[in-house]
């Protein structure tokens, strides 16, 4: 177990950070939630190992791994979401990597998905 006090990380072998940081505006102190969006997952990642991790910098209120529709498999990332702001921030500025089931994941701020976008898509079959 770690230390409540203590970022869950550790330090490549090789010095290099892999961790995303996009510390973009918009925090204003509204006191809702906030998500970070967490890349380069693999393949079999579950909710589980990514509660677990994340949780070492805050309250986590939810995990969704984004998952292909016809197989299931995870498409390599997630979002989590804490209950406070100056959880996902602590997330978003640790030093180290980020090591989720053995490999460095990348973390950034996860961007609001705009209104009326989404969609598109259908269509892709061959002719007659």
């Amino acid at each position: 177990m770690q230390d409540a006090g203590e970022a869950p990380h550790s330090t490549p072998a090789s010095g290099e950070g892999f961790v995303h940081l996009e510390q973009g505006g918009g925090g204003g102190g509204s006191g809702g939630s906030r998500s970070v969006y967490v890349g380069s997952l693999p393949p079999s990642v579950t909710e589980r190992p990514l509660r677990d991790y994340f949780s070492g910098f805050g309250d986590v209120s939810d995990v969704r791994v984004v998952r292909d529709r016809s197989t299931g498999i995870s498409r390599g990332f997630a979002f989590v979401s804490f209950h406070q702001e100056e959880s996902a921030a602590a997330a978003l500025s640790c030093k180290g990597p980020h090591m989720v089931e053995g490999r460095a994941v990348r973390v950034s701020e996860a961007e609001r998905s705009k209104a009326g976008g989404g969609g598109g898509g259908g269509g892709g079959g061959k002719g007659k």
